[in-house]
């Protein structure tokens, strides 16, 4: 036989189950998920949008020099002399690339600029809104997974590497393309003999 105190001590616990069901389904929906979800990385250029960019200026240690303006038709012109100019199309690209870039690591007490690669920038970009915003683009990570960037006289930051790949690639791309060197061969295939004077 089940003593009293038993069936107060099972009533109790009935009671505070109840009670902890209750509050559990009383909870708003997606509170539970919003607490332990991963909030978005932030953006290297939060705040800028594509309609606010005048101008677009590149540079970099090879000597590629990109210089990219509004007009007032709304279109975009390639101000500096290239080879292959870029299509409105690329230049948009550029622009969502620039817009897209996310901080994987914020520098909270970051190395002198020399340790990485920004007293001498592999990379800046400027670009023109009612102001100039300029960003140096320095070393690669030790775990080549990103490359250290600093914009105006912020503190140094961290961007992913297939961004920045991404980016500079389509500037190269206004370059000329090498043509291969070939050998010269006569009519039987082998290589034209050439001279050599002493």
């Amino acid at each position: 036989m089940i003593r009293r105190n038993t069936w107060i001590v099972l009533a109790i616990f009935v009671i505070v189950l109840g009670v902890g069901w209750y509050f559990l389904r009383a909870q708003p929906a997606g509170q539970n998920s919003a607490t332990t979800s991963t909030p978005p990385p932030a953006k290297l250029l939060a705040g800028l949008t594509a309609d606010k960019i005048k101008a677009i200026r590149y540079i970099d240690t090879q000597g590629i020099q990109v210089s990219l303006e509004l007009q007032s038709n709304k279109q975009w012109a390639q101000t500096s002399s290239s080879s292959t100019p870029l299509t409105q199309g690329s230049i948009q690209e550029i622009i969502a690339q620039l817009l897209d870039m996310n901080i994987l690591a914020d520098l909270a007490s970051p190395p002198p600029a020399t340790a990485l690669g920004l007293d001498k920038p592999t990379i800046s970009v400027i670009i023109t809104t009612d102001k100039d915003i300029l960003f140096n683009i320095g070393n690669l990570t030790p775990l080549n997974n990103g490359y250290y960037v600093q914009v105006d006289q912020d503190r140094p930051a961290i961007i992913d590497k297939s961004t920045v790949d991404s980016l500079t690639q389509l500037f190269k791309s206004t370059q000329d393309t090498p043509t291969p060197q070939t050998t010269p061969t006569q009519s039987d295939g082998t290589p034209t003999p050439t001279s050599t004077g002493y």
